[in-house]
């Protein structure tokens, strides 16, 4: 998700330097809903992983 998120704001930022301000526009809602789906993914899932991570094991040390 990371990925498609830094290539919708690199394609905003060039489009953006080349003078077509109305395909950037289009862009920033769709940047910025992936942008905050990865946050809120990353925010749901972390910490149930992490402690899955780090529970002990039976019989392990």
């Amino acid at each position: 998700m990371r990925e498609t998120s830094r290539f919708l704001i690199v394609r905003a930022v060039l489009v953006f330097e080349h003078g077509a301000a109305a395909d950037v526009i289009q862009l920033i809602p769709l940047a910025l809903a992936v942008i905050t789906a990865s946050v809120v993914v990353h925010a749901i899932s972390a910490t149930p992983l992490m402690n899955w991570y780090r529970r002990p094991t039976s019989g392990k040390q």
